[in-house]
């Protein structure tokens, strides 16, 4: 009996090594058709990738030509990178865990023409622009003053219309006020209570006091009517004042409406302060969202990996395995690593600048588990248009909660050619060439962005102004923008992604106020003169109005004052005299009364004292 069965173990053989040879004939096509079908799906933009070609021995990997489209220009390519080669740790590998070693990428390239359409079926362009400065360089022309008023709602009309009406209404208020006080008919009517009460015939004792009283009760009624008097006289003079002190106010206004319209229409020497912003804010806003768009590009990867881990995470435990199966237990680890890890990447670059390269560190989706970030380190040196470069920084999703992006970027002697400051038709200013260092930082967290950037120009030449202008301002600012050789630049950027704020501080603020103050001054005091022309045809009328109009309460306040000057002298003289009168005429009766009563007393006293001899 033959122990082996060679035609078995012939079969055997040839089962296996056709096994191997369509796994080998077929494995590199299957990751190819993998990764672009996969990377398609995760970019949003069709990924191309030229071959791959998976190795035993060591275990590795190696791309040929991927290219990962642009979804917003779908025949150019985001980045393009001719080759890619990793090594996988094949020990970790058998335990279920992706562990690249180290990957280099070499030859890429950003924004390459692509020769057909990398767009996709259910691909949506996006039409978000993001945020722009629309910043323009203030007038350079004296405005036509017509065209102002006709655009500019004046302050000091909208004061004469509210003086008008507070005019209107005080008026009727105070016609009904002094109707309702006691005239000159009045007044003199107590005057004739008086002189009656003076000439009153005096009887008995008892009616002499009652004129004393009534005497006083006529008093109180004058002072109260008189007290009335007094105190709308106080009250309409307060009126007068304050609507005095309106008409007043008014007739400064138009200066104060000259003042801002001047300030609106025209260049001042408080608006060079703002030069800088002008000049420079539409581009830094530009060159921010152009990084949030590249951002963007490539956030799909990180996103992709973070939501395999969070769906790992989240699936429910097995509580009963079935039967023959058991299940995954993890157990603490000495290093404790995430499924999937990418420990370097070397990276060799080409950009429109020149060549660079750089070092990823760290590439996973669960850094929690592994305790350290993802950081990156980007350096070139004399480069096609710079000296030097350098770019660093990390993701940091420690805590997912609170996601933190950070870079840094510095550039020495970047080299500035035809770099459009202001596009405008009216003020073109263009830096033709020059030189500038550069330095940023950018940190950007879960919903907000803080950048802060730095920049020093020079030696620079910079043509600006129309050719064909004669305008002396167009030509003192062209002059002054076309001999600044250097000067720096800051700004401060805060808020989120979809509104921020900027901030910029530059000498060249100081530098063009100082050539172009007096020009500035000349130019304003111009525009301020024509306004005042034009404001007072429409204004001095109605204001000259108002102060006629001052003098329709004269009467009143006369008629009041006159008022109270009668019942002052009711008060101070007439009553006063009647009051004496009728004291006096009572001091006499009662010593009359005295005297009578002394003289009866004496007689009494005489009868009963008299003898009866």
């Amino acid at each position: 009996m033959k122990i082996f069965r060679w035609w078995g173990i012939l079969g055997f053989i040839v089962i296996v090594s056709l096994i191997g040879f369509f796994w080998l004939m077929m494995v590199d096509q299957m990751i190819e058709r993998a990764i672009e079908k996969n990377g398609t799906k995760i970019m949003g933009a069709k990924v191309q990738l030229d071959g791959a070609d998976l190795s035993f021995s060591p275990l590795g990997l190696e791309l040929i030509r991927l290219q990962v489209t642009d979804k917003d220009e779908p025949m150019k390519n985001a980045v393009e990178i001719k080759r890619i080669a990793m090594s996988f740790d094949l020990i970790r590998l058998i335990s279920r865990k992706v562990i690249i070693e180290e990957m280099t990428m070499t030859g890429m390239a950003f924004h390459t023409p692509r020769k057909t359409s990398g767009a996709i079926s259910n691909q949506r362009t996006s039409s978000k622009e993001g945020l722009r400065e629309t910043l323009g360089l203030p007038s350079l022309d004296i405005p036509d003053v017509r065209d102002i008023l006709e655009k500019e709602n004046l302050k000091t009309l909208q004061q004469v219309e509210a003086i008008q009406k507070e005019f209107e209404t005080g008026e009727a208020k105070w016609k009904q006020t002094v109707s309702e006080l006691p005239d000159k008919e009045k007044l003199t009517a107590y005057r004739l209570r008086i002189n009656e009460l003076k000439s009153a015939k005096s009887g008995k004792v008892e009616d002499v006091l009652k004129a004393k009283a009534d005497f006083e009760t006529l008093r109180a009624d004058i002072k109260r009517e008189v007290e009335r008097i007094k105190q709308a006289e106080k009250d309409l003079k307060t009126d007068l004042q304050k609507l005095n002190g309106q008409v007043e106010a008014v007739a400064k206004a138009p200066q104060e409406d000259i003042e801002h319209l001047a300030q609106k229409y025209s260049l001042t020497p408080e608006g060079l302060t703002k030069m800088a912003r002008t000049l420079f804010g539409g581009e830094v806003a530009t060159m921010i969202n152009t990084g949030f768009r590249w951002y963007d590009k490539f956030k799909p990867v990180q996103d992709w990996i973070e939501e395999k881990q969070r769906e790992q995470a989240a699936k429910p435990k097995e509580i009963k395995p079935e039967r023959f199966k058991g299940i995954n237990v993890r157990f603490r680890e000495r290093e404790p690593l995430p499924d999937f890890l990418i420990r370097k990447i070397h990276i060799s670059a080409r950009a429109e600048a020149g060549a660079f390269s750089g070092l990823v560190r760290d590439v996973t989706g669960d850094q929690p588990i592994l305790g350290r970030p993802t950081t990156f380190q980007f350096s070139g040196r004399q480069m096609s248009r710079m000296e030097s470069f350098s770019l660093s920084g990390m993701v940091n999703r420690l805590n997912p909660n609170l996601p933190i992006d950070q870079a840094n970027l510095k550039i020495q002697d970047f080299g500035l050619k035809t770099f459009h400051l202001a596009k405008s038709e009216q003020f073109p200013v263009v830096l033709t060439h020059g030189m500038t260092d550069l330095t940023a930082k950018v940190t950007l967290g879960k919903s907000s962005v803080a950048a802060n950037f730095g920049a020093n120009f020079g030696p620079i030449t910079i043509s600006a102004g129309p050719k064909d202008s004669n305008k002396p301002l167009v030509l003192a600012l062209a002059g002054a923008l076309m001999d600044v050789k250097a000067f720096g630049l800051t700004a401060q950027i805060a808020g989120t992604r979809d509104d921020y704020d900027i901030q910029m501080q530059s000498d060249l603020d100081e530098i063009l106020k100082a050539a172009m103050e007096n020009r500035v001054r000349e130019q304003v005091e111009l525009l301020k003169g024509r306004l005042k022309e034009k404001i007072m045809e429409r204004v001095g009328k109605p204001i000259a109005e108002l102060r006629l109009k001052l003098g329709t309460f004269a009467p009143l306040l006369d008629d009041l004052v006159a008022r109270g000057k009668i019942g002052d002298e009711l008060l101070q003289k007439h009553l006063n005299e009647a009051k004496d009168m009728a004291e006096e005429r009572a001091k006499e009766k009662l010593k009359k009364e005295e005297e009578k009563q002394k003289e009866k007393l004496k007689q009494q006293l005489k009868d009963k004292l008299k003898l009866p001899f």
